[in-house]
Formats: structure tokens, sequence, C-alpha cells
């Protein structure tokens, strides 16, 4: 079995800003399909939810963003309320915090120069997985295996190099992946948010 550490290792190191920014886009896709969830229970959430949903486009679509838009929207998602406490928070609240985590993430460059630090966001993706898992009581952990499989197939996909069309012939159907697991991740969390 691919080793998912090595393999995030070796995409940073040879992959293009557009490859790395499409495989952000999976993730932050992914997890952010959860922390909506749980902010359409809340009001007054209408703005943070227009911006990360803004963020989602333009993540999808600017290939590769300008880094000083990256840090315009990083200093955005450093000052939702999910990021200015000091301690994680429990319950419902558990999930949008590490989806903007996540987002910060995907808008932080790495530590070798690369324009994502997408080293951190796995792991981040790999540990919410694994929460979830442990909120489902899941003792196969089918949802830290599927996010594994999930990051696996994306570099796989991104490694073999743009279409004839460029990035964005590949953006849709990737984006069209990620949504589909992030409905279905959040649809099974549906119980536990509206009962929490």
């Amino acid at each position: 079995m691919v080793d998912l550490e090595d393999a995030v290792v070796r995409f940073r190191a040879h992959s293009p800003e557009a490859a790395l920014q499409l495989f952000a886009a999976t993730c932050v896709e992914r997890v952010w399909a959860t922390g909506l969830l749980v902010w359409s229970r809340q009001t007054g959430r209408e703005q943070d939810t227009a911006f990360v949903v803004g963020c989602l486009e333009r993540i999808w679509s600017d290939l590769p963003m300008a880094e000083r838009d990256r840090a315009e929207m990083r200093e955005r998602v450093e000052a939702l309320p999910e990021l200015t406490v000091e301690e994680q928070p429990s319950g419902p609240l558990f999930h949008p915090h590490y989806a903007a985590l996540c987002l910060r993430a995907a808008m932080s460059p790495g530590d070798r120069g690369e324009s994502i630090d997408v080293t951190d966001l796995s792991l981040l993706m790999s540990e919410y997985a694994d929460a979830l898992d442990e909120q489902f009581q899941d003792s196969s952990e089918a949802t830290w295996h599927a996010e594994v499989a999930s990051q696996l197939a994306a570099i796989g996909r991104l490694e073999a190099g743009p279409p004839t069309e460029g990035w964005a012939g590949v953006a849709g159907a990737m984006r069209v992946v990620a949504r589909r697991e992030g409905r279905s991740r959040g649809e099974r969390l549906r119980p536990l948010v509206d009962g929490g």
C-alpha cells in the first residue's frame, strides 16, 4: 500500500503550483461540507458563509492564484471566530474550526518555498477524518481510510499532468468528486450536529 505521507512529500517536490492548488481545493471542498453544515444551523454566519464559498470558487478557478490574493484570503480566514479562540472547540463547533484550519493551510506557503503547504493540509485532513471516526464510533476507521484514498486519488490524477485544455479541464471533474465525498460525510454527520 502507498504511504500517504511519502506520496504527499513526492507530490509537493515535483508538482507545479496549479497542481498543488487543485490538491488543496479537493481537501477544502470535502472539509467545508461539514463546516458549512454547522454554520447553516447558526444565525449571523451569512457573511462568513459567503466568504468561504467565494474562497472555494477562487481556489478551483484561479489557477494558479497570485500570492497576494492568497495572502489577503489567509488574513480573512485567520479572522474567523473559529481561529481566534484559544482552545479547540468541542461539539458541533469543532467542525468549522477544523475546516478553517484546513482553509488557512490551503492559503499558506510551505516551508520549502512552495506556494501551498500541502503537507500540513494533508495531515490536518487525516486528523479530522480520524476525529470523525471517533465521533461516529467507527472502529473500522472508514472515514480515515476514505480520506487517505481521496488524497491518493487526487495526487495520482494531478501527477499525470494537465489535459490538453489545461488544468481547468481537470478541475471540474475533481470538484464533482470532492463535493460528492464532502456531502456524503456531511449527511453522516448531520444527526450528530442536529443532536449536539
